[in-house]
């Protein structure tokens, strides 16, 4: 399997609980997220609408949904909140 690094933003412009979004050619939209100095990336589209996350609201290690607050552990990716 061929390994494939992509560099998606500097460490610097992602700020705790302020998540980036980050277009990518053939890739989904992405968020980045750092929570406590670790960096996480998800997909940024919410699966239960075309909300974009980092358009919600980041508390610690969870991000909220700007449409139904629905939310998502980001650390993990599981869904912690309906209708997510």
């Amino acid at each position: 399997m061929t390994e494939l690094l992509v560099r998606l933003c500097r460490v610097e412009e992602v700020s705790g609980g302020e998540p980036v979004a980050v277009n990518v050619e053939s890739l989904p939209p992405l968020a980045v997220y750092n929570v406590d100095g670790e960096y996480f990336v998800t997909d940024n589209t919410c699966t239960h609408g075309s909300a974009m996350l980092t358009d919600g609201f980041q508390e610690d290690a969870t991000i909220e949904c700007p449409f139904h607050g629905g939310a998502f552990d980001i650390r993990t990716g599981a869904a912690t909140v309906f209708p997510c």
